[in-house]
């Protein structure tokens, strides 16, 4: 994943050939993370805004930015 950020997301290198990694392990840790954040660690209700459902949430913006990319 890092090879895939310096390569070619955050810096374009002369590579032909770009080698997208599965991100199912970070998209799965991400969502642990911010379902622990929000259930057990906002006692002040920092995030008293932020989606409930997170893994529905992520559903909706996949399936906007599909319908985004699709029209170019």
């Amino acid at each position: 994943m890092v090879t895939y950020r310096d390569k070619f997301v955050a810096h374009l290198d002369d590579l032909e050939q770009m080698n997208i990694p599965m991100l199912t392990i970070a998209k799965d840790c991400t969502m642990f993370l911010y379902r622990h954040l929000r259930e057990v660690e906002d006692d002040l209700e920092a995030l008293h805004d932020a989606p409930t459902d997170i893994a529905a949430f992520y559903e909706l913006v996949l399936a906007e930015a599909g319908g985004v990319y699709a029209h170019g």
